[in-house]
């Protein structure tokens, strides 16, 4: 009963809100508002994420075996794949200059007609053995 103003009793506006009540709902309702568009937005990246690491990439990776080169198997490369392609449970052998997803030498002195000089576009380098693609 300390709490009640007979003044705003009497007016009548004991249970209007006051400019400080409006100020502190809106803020809650703001906060609120945020906390949705948050949880959306990491719903959203969680799932990229998630679809990023099921989709296909156009080869299984759990058949490939990388092996490193250093100058002298670079040398004999030809002689490597023929002798590798032989083993028993190989299909098929051949090369890449570098991983299949790792960043890469990248080079962006690429031009082409119409191409607006100040581009500076990246291009991803690989040479590939023949029948890489097959395997």
């Amino acid at each position: 009963l300390s709490k009640f103003s007979p003044i705003k009793v009497r007016k009548g506006t004991l249970g209007q809100p006051s400019g400080d009540t409006w100020a502190r709902r809106g803020l809650v309702i703001f906060q609120f508002a945020v906390s949705v568009i948050l949880l959306v937005a990491v719903s959203v990246v969680y799932r990229q994420v998630k679809y990023t690491q099921n989709m296909h990439l156009g080869y299984n990776q759990e058949f490939l075996i990388r092996v490193g080169m250093d100058g002298s198997l670079e040398a004999k490369l030809d002689v490597f794949l023929e002798e590798a392609a032989k083993l028993p449970g190989v299909q098929s052998a051949s090369a890449t200059s570098h991983s299949m997803m790792g960043h890469n030498s990248s080079t962006n002195g690429v031009s082409w007609e119409g191409k607006n000089p100040d581009d500076r576009i990246p291009f991803e380098l690989y040479w590939v053995h023949p029948g890489v693609f097959e395997t």
